[in-house]
């Protein structure tokens, strides 16, 4: 017995020194970007590894990532040897341009306690609809997808061993390696682009989806080849093709999530914006819903041509053509440049056009604002379409009316003119105000991007390198419609006091009657050498649940801290009475306080 304890002692220093000789090692390699998309629940998770030469995927946590915003798959990055990930900050808007065949294979697997759901055959039926929306002319597509299946495969591992331990709804990591075990000897992957797998699930034991950001480097018969991979369920890939084409604008187009936020008129023209929430884009794939990509994705992923597309940075009559329409006689898409590394765009979406969004309620013209990948609870995304207040489905702007108020300096107007015809006959008239910018007589095409060699199907669908017309400035990490042109600072931030007139202390419960408001103020402290200081500089949001909005309305939904580490926001009543949690966040610290409505 004594024995046994010392052998045990011994492995476990000998482990303990292995451990610290990896910890103190610093480590090279590329960083792998995994989404995680849990549908049922309407939240998502965005996994993080830094890859090595030799293809093994080491996690990396959202503590160990210190730059903002997140890592961008295929970057270079150094994981030193205090745990911290180091990466050059990636800048700018660049082209993703892909064209020509991708070939995917479907690859069915069936663990050892597993009965088979279906036959093998039925995988592209159920694929089909998604080959006929990445191919539909009405998105501009220019790429073809060659599609090959293969199962089922019996695997040794059974369901348990295939899910993840953090979360019973998600695939383990485990699920690729051991899917192109099962298929190695007969497949070669040299000619695959995408391993798109498939696990046969009887009881819906994934209720979630996880998909790569583009192509990795996978360990194979062949050597190391690059292919995205998705993993998904059996009853969810023969049930929902809206999942199946969202997760492969992850995988072949390296595409984030859209974003979606409730806008309403607060003056005149003005508006209040109560906050963006991931998915909430249903005129967008790579929202909740099965729609085309929006016509910015399009014209970044070399689909839309520049004809069709007016980027302005001063005031300019346009007439927009539906997005889906195939060859119209003008433009389909404006990008207003608002500076640094943020601008809006503007689409005329046409319900009667669209092959695959089935609701009938939405259309009109839509309003997006871009500021770079912008990381939630869970996940990220990349653009935030205005919405009508309390409803998910509905543009913002209708016949006749404007939105003013947009900008670094709240200088832009938009004004939805008039609408003439319908179907692929419609035209929005649409007017864009820019104070003090001369007005801009005749829409200018877009800058044209130095040209780049045709992407084979073979390249990784990774950005291209060539100069982006658009600018370039480094994106900062606000979903704010009011940006502000100051770099907030990030990581410093300890903890939060929040306080206002109205409340009798600092955790006291602050009373606004119905229809009135009051100002709230965060003050933002990091640590000092002699206590806690106010910090200046930081990005303070705020956030109300999606019930709650119609309780109260917080405006901002996010600002800086002046010199005095203090932000403000105000807190509006509306004409609901009860209770509710407004909380803020400032770099990682939250802080909540409860605001309760009376009459």
């Amino acid at each position: 017995m004594k024995r046994f304890w010392i052998v045990v002692i011994v492995l476990g220093f000998l482990f303990l020194l292995y451990g610290n000789a990896i910890a103190g090692k610093m480590t090279r390699g590329k960083v792998v970007v995994s989404i995680g998309d849990d549908f049922v629940n309407k939240k998502s998770k965005t996994e993080y590894f830094l890859q090595r030469n030799d293809t093994t995927l080491i996690p990396v946590s959202l503590e160990q990532i210190r730059d903002f915003p997140p890592p961008h798959s295929g970057q270079r990055a150094i994981l030193s040897p205090n745990g911290k990930l180091r990466y050059s900050k990636k800048t700018g808007i660049t082209f993703n341009k892909i064209s020509g065949e991708i070939r995917v294979l479907i690859a069915l697997i069936q663990p050892s306690d597993e009965e088979v759901p279906w036959e093998a055959e039925k995988a592209v039926e159920y694929f089909q609809s998604s080959k006929d929306f990445f191919e539909d002319p009405k998105q501009h597509s220019k790429v073809t997808l060659l599609v090959k299946t293969v199962g089922w495969l019996k695997s040794q591992k059974t369901k348990s061993e295939l899910t993840s331990s953090a979360n019973s709804n998600y695939f383990s990591p485990y699920v690729v390696s051991e899917a192109i075990s099962l298929i190695d000897d007969s497949v070669d992957f040299k000619e695959v682009d995408c391993l798109f797998i498939v696990v046969a699930d009887n009881d819906r034991t994934w209720t979630s989806a996880m998909a790569t950001l583009g192509k990795i480097n996978n360990s194979t018969n062949e050597g190391y080849v690059k292919f995205s991979n998705v993993r998904i369920g059996s009853d969810f890939f023969s049930n929902n093709s809206c999942v199946n084409s969202h997760e492969l604008g992850h995988a072949l187009l390296s595409q984030h999530h859209g974003a979606g936020a409730s806008t309403t008129k607060e003056n005149e023209c003005g508006y209040q914006q109560d906050g963006a929430e991931e998915y909430w884009d249903a005129f967008d794939v790579m929202g909740n819903s099965h729609s085309f990509l929006s016509a910015l994705r399009q014209y970044l992923l070399g689909w839309l041509h520049e004809e069709m597309v007016s980027v302005i940075s001063s005031s300019i009559s346009v007439e927009l053509y539906p997005a889906e329409v195939v060859s119209p006689d003008g433009k389909q898409l404006v990008i207003i440049e608002i500076g640094s590394g943020k601008y809006f765009t503007i689409q005329f979406y046409e319900k009667e056009l669209e092959s695959y969004n089935k609701d009938d309620s939405i259309g009109g013209l839509l309003l997006r604002y871009h500021g770079g990948i912008t990381s939630s609870d869970y996940g990220g995304y990349d653009s935030v379409v205005f919405l009508q207040e309390n409803n998910n489905y509905e543009s913002f702007l209708h016949p006749g009316e404007e939105i003013c108020g947009l900008g670094e300096k709240r200088d832009i107007t938009i004004r939805y003119v008039s609408l003439e015809g319908e179907g692929e006959n419609a035209i929005a008239k649409v007017e864009v105000t820019i104070e003090g910018a001369e007005p801009t007589p005749t829409p200018s095409p877009s800058p044209t991007p130095s040209p780049t060699p045709k992407p084979s199907p073979t390249q990784s669908p990774t950005p291209s390198p060539t100069p982006s017309p658009m600018p370039t400035p480094e994106i900062t990490p606000s979903p704010s419609p009011y940006p502000t042109p100051t770099e907030p600072a990030t990581g410093d931030v300890r903890r939060m006091n929040i306080s206002s007139s109205s409340m009798k202390g600092e955790n006291s419960i602050l009373r606004i009657r119905k229809g009135k408001n009051c100002e709230i103020s965060v003050e933002a402290l990091a640590e000092g050498p002699y206590g806690d200081i106010p910090v200046s500089n930081v990005a303070v949001k705020a956030k109300v649940t999606r019930e709650n909005r119609r309780i109260v309305r917080v405006s901002p939904s996010e600002t800086l801290t002046g010199e005095n580490g203090r932000a403000t926001f105000t807190i509006t009543a509306k004409k609901k009475t009860g209770v509710v949690k407004v909380t803020f966040k400032a770099g990682d610290v939250k802080k909540s306080i409860k605001v309760k409505v009376i009459k």
